[in-house]
């Protein structure tokens, strides 16, 4: 413990030397009287007669815990070990009255003038040991406005990083202000076109009401018109058998005038062919008259005119 707690500053030796404890499973008040016993090994140790004060538990949540307080006074225990003796010792241990020391210290000097030699020796060490304390407690006030240094360093930095973090924060909660107004404003936009919206779609379901009439009325016209369309393609079917007959009669009356063109090419040079000459006589047959004529080469022919009346 001497070579790894003996340069230490308090703070830092009480809290590795319970934490040592801890891991160790050491009584801190076994290690309190054994550095109490090394103290009174000491020459200039001024307390010899003086034992332990007991230390009891936390009375308030507030209040400093036992394991604290033991370290404390280890600490103190340690540097009276080494010889360095101060005020705060006599928080540690019971020791009798000042008076009673002092009465004793008279009665001694009373009755031993010749050792003069030894108490100015005792002085000497007091001085030393006065001087440790001051150089102890110069260092441990070196130590404690290092250790005050560096926290109130610590909190300006960290005093800074909290302005940061409220500047940011600050920022984002103006930009939440921000962004809430302007979904407001779409909010309100957003009802005023759904209102519009439902407008409109009361509109057009009216709308498609009256085109679903319209609908009904064109799909009854349709059905009218496939009946007509039915009908219709019946007629057509029967004009166009009709006019496969007719075309049959036609083709017939087609062979028919061709043998009659054949038949009139035929009479047409037939009558070329006749010679027509002056008739001879005249004869009445029913109220009819037959001519008669002569050819030179045929026989006589009778040709039958129809005369007017």
């Amino acid at each position: 413990m001497n070579d790894t707690l003996a340069s230490l500053p308090r703070d830092t030796f009480v809290s590795n030397l319970v934490d040592k404890c801890r891991g160790r499973n050491i009584d801190i008040e076994t290690i309190r009287y054994e550095l109490l016993n090394i103290a009174k090994r000491q020459k200039c140790f001024p307390y010899r007669n003086a034992s332990l004060k007991k230390r009891l538990g936390q009375r308030k949540p507030s209040s400093e815990p036992i394991e604290g307080k033991l370290g404390n006074d280890c600490y103190l225990l340690h540097l009276a070990s080494r010889g360095e003796f101060n005020d705060e010792l006599k928080l540690v241990l019971n020791v009798k009255s000042q008076k009673v020391y002092s009465r004793k210290l008279s009665v001694v000097e009373d009755e031993s003038h010749s050792d003069f030699f030894i108490t100015s020796l005792g002085l000497k060490d007091t001085v030393i040991r006065l001087e440790r304390e001051i150089n102890a407690l110069k260092r441990d006030h070196i130590q404690e406005i290092k250790n005050l240094n560096n926290t109130v360093f610590k909190l300006t930095e960290e005093n800074k990083q909290l302005l940061d973090i409220i500047s940011k924060n600050q920022e984002r909660f103006k930009n939440f202000q921000n962004q809430i107004t302007a979904l407001r404003n779409t909010c309100e936009n957003s009802d005023h076109q759904l209102s519009k919206f439902k407008i409109k779609f009361t509109q057009q379901n009216s709308q498609c009401d009256s085109h679903n009439e319209v609908i009904s009325k064109l799909e009854k016209a349709s059905s009218d018109l496939d009946k007509k369309l039915s009908t219709s393609a019946k007629d057509w079917d029967q004009l166009k058998h009709e006019s496969g007959k007719l075309k049959n009669d036609t083709a017939i009356l087609s062979k028919n005038y061709k043998g009659l063109q054949n038949d009139v090419k035929i009479e047409s040079s037939r009558i070329n062919q006749i010679r027509v000459i002056e008739p001879t006589c005249y004869q009445e047959r029913n109220g009819k008259v037959i001519v008669v004529l002569m050819n030179h080469c045929e026989a006589f022919q009778a040709l039958e005119v129809a005369l007017i009346p």
